[in-house]
């Protein structure tokens, strides 16, 4: 499987029709049940796996009596958490993070997945903390947070920066080629200018009908940016 889901015991009649759900829209991504789970399930202990093709949709069950959470990565999703999925409701920061990087493991492309990253939810809110006036100053709040990245942070295509607006509203920037853009040099006459895919820039998705400003983000970004090219 492309990806594998670690599944803990819980007790919460949310969290399996959740699981449920993510079977029915994720038929290729396989369950991991914990040994107890195995051996109630009738299958052998030592964390077997489940499969995830669920029949009869979203509302089909998962063929054993436990509930479980999910947890992806070192990230678990409460009962309450998924209660959290429901209509009206405003989304937390854990959600955020097992979601994005679900959508990397499963979605994203091979030949992407290597030079994409995605930041922590707690990573702007970090980096503009301490009454900070820029992000050149932010810097040093997150300076040690991607030092385990192979080629540091500016070596990735693309970076995901999932972004909190006054805790009740998310969405995402995303900088685009940023090694290329503090490294560009003016086009000598005749050369092939990029291609839009290939142009350095910092892309905002917001489903907000009234988006909120991105200045004071855009500046923000821009400047840690700068400021890790120099260190």
């Amino acid at each position: 499987p492309i990806c594998l889901l670690a599944l803990a015991p819980s007790a919460g009649i949310s969290m399996r029709r959740a699981l449920a759900t993510l079977r029915w829209w994720l038929p290729h991504v396989a369950l991991q049940l914990p040994d107890t789970a195995s051996k109630t399930a009738g299958g052998t202990p030592g964390g077997a796996l489940a499969s995830a093709n669920g029949a009869g949709g979203p509302q089909a069950g998962l063929g054993t009596s436990g509930f479980f959470t999910l947890r992806l990565d070192g990230i678990e999703l409460t009962a309450r958490e998924v209660d959290l999925l429901g209509e009206e409701r405003c989304l937390n920061d854990s959600l955020i993070d097992f979601f994005m990087r679900l959508v990397v493991d499963v979605m994203a492309p091979a030949e992407l997945r290597d030079d994409l990253f995605v930041t922590s939810t707690f990573f702007f809110q970090k980096l503009t903390s301490g009454g900070v006036a820029n992000g050149e100053e932010g810097w040093h709040n997150v300076r040690r947070w991607t030092r385990t990245l192979p080629q540091g942070l500016l070596g990735q295509r693309f970076v995901v920066v999932p972004i909190n607006e006054q805790n009740i509203h998310w969405w995402l920037a995303v900088v685009c080629h940023p090694r290329r853009a503090l490294e560009q040099a003016p086009a000598a006459e005749g050369e092939p200018r990029p291609t839009t895919g290939q142009t350095p820039r910092i892309v905002c998705l917001d489903s907000a009908m009234e988006p909120p400003p991105k200045g004071r983000t855009m500046g923000f970004l821009r400047g840690y940016l700068w400021r890790e090219w120099c260190e």
